[in-house]
């Protein structure tokens, strides 16, 4: 079993420190007990999802600001091995809801579920999504009706759509994507971005530029050696740019070019943080600003205000977007008409989308 011990060991050493506090020989009177004013945070990852240096990772940045800006916040962080596991750690959670460490000091709990492959347990856990004191919120997906939990969304067809459009300004006439899986929205998301953006100036791209690193919703994020090997291929093959949207897998792509970093290999791009650094070849970054919409949720919900149940957030609201490295500044030339391109697209997109 993979545990972030010592990162929950971190998050969670003030709260620690509270309850010990509490746990002496005298009894705790009934006022203390009254003003529970602890939040209390289970975060889940995708199964070794943590480490990633992109999507994973800006989550749990953006829980790190959280707890510097509040004190009486608590957050613990488990990246499961696989769905079970996450099944168990989570039934776990949701039974300690009548321990008194729990209901004399916690005034409010949150589960946190990190991407779209938790779809399954939510749709076959009503008991979870009806717990009472209890609240969920899933990223990385819009909500469904039968599910009825908070979810925070950031689709990235916009800024795939725009970095489709860039990477014209490389003298690109020939782009693959890479995904982890064909089976998640997000994944389809950005591949249709980038497709249309690379379609938008004249560019052509069909499914025959389209590669997977496995089948599954839940496979393909922790495959850094398969694409390392893909790479390979696709610099044969004669790409000149390769879009890849794969969670951890990234650093092998990465590593190709790192070490094949001459002028005869191909582009390509870091994805949900700027990785510029990772590699001479990257064009640019597709951010994705997850711990924003962390640090949003948790401000909010911790002030007891009115949460929507569901939230998108679109390129245009800075959520998303992309980063011209600093060795390629001369591509932003055209960035401005390009970006109001691709809003455009995305707002169409998302409207034709919407729960099909």
């Amino acid at each position: 079993m993979t545990h972030t011990f010592y990162k929950k060991f971190f998050v969670n050493a003030i709260f620690l420190a509270f309850l010990c506090a509490c746990s002496n020989s005298s009894p705790v009177s009934t006022e203390d007990t009254e003003q529970a004013n602890f939040y209390s945070v289970l975060t889940v990852y995708s199964p070794n999802g943590l480490g990633d240096l992109s999507y994973n990772d800006n989550i749990y940045k953006g829980f790190r600001e959280a707890l510097k800006a509040h004190e009486n916040l608590a957050v613990e962080a488990y990246t499961p091995i696989d769905e079970d596991d996450a099944e168990k750690v989570i039934e776990q959670w949701f039974a300690e809801k009548s321990n008194p460490a729990v209901t004399d000091f916690v005034k409010k709990r949150l589960l946190v579920l990190t991407d779209a492959s938790f779809e399954t347990l939510l749709e076959n856990h009503s008991d979870w999504r009806n717990s009472k004191g209890n609240e969920i919120l899933w990223l990385d997906s819009r909500n469904l009706d039968s599910i009825n939990v908070y979810s925070r969304y950031i689709p990235l067809y916009g800024a795939s759509h725009l970095a489709g459009q860039v990477i014209h300004e490389f003298g690109v006439k020939k782009a693959a994507c890479v995904l982890a899986n064909p089976e998640l929205e997000p994944l389809k998301q950005s591949l249709e971005g980038f497709r249309d953006g690379f379609k938008e100036p004249g560019g052509t791209f069909d499914a025959n530029d389209v590669f997977y690193l496995a089948t599954s919703a839940s496979a393909g994020f922790n495959m850094a050696d398969s694409l390392y090997r893909l790479s390979y291929k696709l610099d044969s093959i004669g790409y000149r740019f390769v879009f890849p949207v794969a969670g951890g897998s990234s650093a092998g792509i990465l590593r190709y070019t790192r070490e094949f970093a001459d002028s005869n290999t191909f582009y390509t791009c870091g994805m949900d943080s700027d990785q510029q650094t990772y590699s001479k070849r990257v064009a640019f970054s597709v951010i994705k600003r997850m711990d924003n919409v962390v640090k949003d949720f948790v401000n909010q919900w911790m002030a007891d205000s009115t949460l929507e149940l569901t939230k998108t957030y679109g390129l245009l609201d800075g959520y998303a977007d992309i980063v011209i490295a600093d060795a390629f500044k001369d591509a932003e030339s055209k960035y401005a008409k390009q970006r109001e391109i691709a809003a455009e697209a995305e707002e169409n997109y998302l409207k034709k989308t919407e729960r099909r």
